[in-house]
């Protein structure tokens, strides 16, 4: 189930960035088009270049949106005092992910000095929900229209994404000071006189102290009580299964209705105590071998460990297709099998188009979750990173990137598991024309 994007806006207007951040990340997976999780997502960018990236897809998805021009026109201002301008990154991210990207709409000019900032509205008329199209929309970052000229000795405070969220959740309550409470003395109680006539025993039982012992004691009585009767249930029935098997076993079971009649019968009388010990335990002996037996069954049985699936947790994202992740507290590197996506920093390749962007991709999807990581047949490659397929909530990473239009798909027998799901993922991207089937 995937949150909502009030339930993103409600963790970072309580300071939890990096919560709101993952939700957000979960809603963008599913809707690559929805302007108004990009716009907050921008409000928890960890840079400026980030920031900068994610108003553009607002403004690719609509390019009248007012507040995302804002906030670029701040981005601008605040890099030309920093430093000399230099030339926008091509792209962003859902840009060539997702959907053709529009003509870039016409730059807004910074607010001159001379202009009043608009009033705010009174507090009556501010929404109390998460409405999306009052309180979503405009984060507060960007609703000043009008800035002070840049003076040449001081330049203007940073907006960082803490100062956007501080603004959400208005202004600190006042601190109250609380008065000193001053400590009452303990009251002195009159020491007791010693008994004079030795009755420290019952002194003792009506103290606390003796109260508490005495109970103690009882509870244990009580306790050993139970204890007797419980175990005279289980071992009485034993008792009563094992006593024909001792009774065999000591010889008191011998004598039998038969001994008599040949004593007085026949000299031969000798002879028939003989068979009878022999007959008696004969059975008993067979009882004894099917009762020892029971306890065996429980030993033999152990589980044999899945070898084809492990857990694991992501802690770095290398590339569109590579993460490294923490596998029984050891770290390795994983690639993702049947997949291909633009090398990032190769030293072969160097940067491939759309690197950035497939590397962002895989971050939205996988950065510090918790993973399944699934063979095929071959370990690792000639590298020595693990070739496996991974899952995030049951769903498949690999097959994602490639409807996203992120990588391409690389088939090398026998991996060829989950095949017919991989070809069909980039047929879908491959007819939509987005991603690197956008630059073809």
């Amino acid at each position: 189930m995937l949150p909502s994007l009030e339930e993103a806006i409600a963790a970072i207007k309580a300071g939890n960035k990096e919560k709101g951040r993952k939700l957000l990340a979960d809603i963008l997976q599913a809707d690559l088009e929805n302007e108004t999780a990009w716009l907050w997502m921008s409000s928890v960018a960890n840079s400026d270049e980030e920031r900068r990236r994610y108003l553009k897809r607002v403004l690719e998805i609509n390019p009248d949106n007012a507040s995302a021009q804002r906030g670029l026109a701040m981005l601008k201002q605040k890099q030309a005092q920093a430093k000399p301008a230099a030339p926008p990154p091509s792209g962003g991210l859902s840009s060539r992910l997702g959907t053709e990207p529009p003509a870039s709409p016409a730059p807004v000019p910074p607010p001159k000095a001379e202009e009043a900032p608009p009033p705010s509205p009174p507090a009556s008329d501010e929404p109390t929900d998460l409405s999306l199209k009052d309180e979503l929309l405009p984060p507060p970052a960007f609703r000043s229209a009008a800035k002070e000229p840049a003076q040449p000795t001081t330049p203007p405070p940073k907006s960082t994404a803490d100062d956007l969220i501080s603004e959400l959740r208005g202004s600190p309550p006042p601190v109250v000071e609380e008065e000193p409470v001053e400590e009452e003395p303990p009251d002195e109680k009159p020491s007791k006189k010693a008994d004079p006539k030795g009755n420290g025993v019952i002194n003792f039982l009506n103290s606390e102290r003796g109260v508490f012992t005495l109970i103690a004691a009882t509870v244990a009585i009580v306790l050993a009580l139970a204890a007797c009767v419980v175990l005279n249930l289980v071992f009485q029935p034993l008792a009563q299964q094992l006593s024909p098997t001792v009774a065999a076993v000591l010889g008191t079971d011998t004598p039998t209705a038969t001994f008599t009649p040949s004593v007085t019968s026949s000299p031969t009388s000798t002879e028939t105590p003989t068979a009878t010990p022999t007959l008696t335990p004969s059975p008993l002996s067979t009882r004894v071998v099917f009762d020892t037996p029971t306890v065996t069954p429980t030993l033999t049985r152990t589980p044999t460990p899945d070898r084809t699936r492990q857990n694991g947790q992501v802690i770095g994202v290398t590339s569109g297709d590579t993460i490294t992740v923490l596998l029984d507290g050891q770290e390795v590197a994983v690639k993702y099998l049947g997949i291909d996506a633009p090398a990032v920093n190769d030293p072969n390749l160097g940067t491939e188009p759309l690197g950035e962007e497939a590397l962002a991709a895989n971050r939205i999807l996988v950065e510090g979750k918790q993973v399944r990581l699934e063979i095929d047949v071959t370990n690792t490659d000639e590298s020595g990173r693990l070739l496996r397929y991974v899952f995030v909530d049951d769903q498949m990473v690999n097959e994602i990137l490639l409807r996203q239009g992120a990588a391409r798909l690389i088939l090398t027998p026998p991996d060829i598991k989950y095949g017919a799901q991989l070809e069909a993922a980039e047929q879908d991207a491959r007819a939509r024309g987005i991603g690197i089937w956008g630059l073809q």
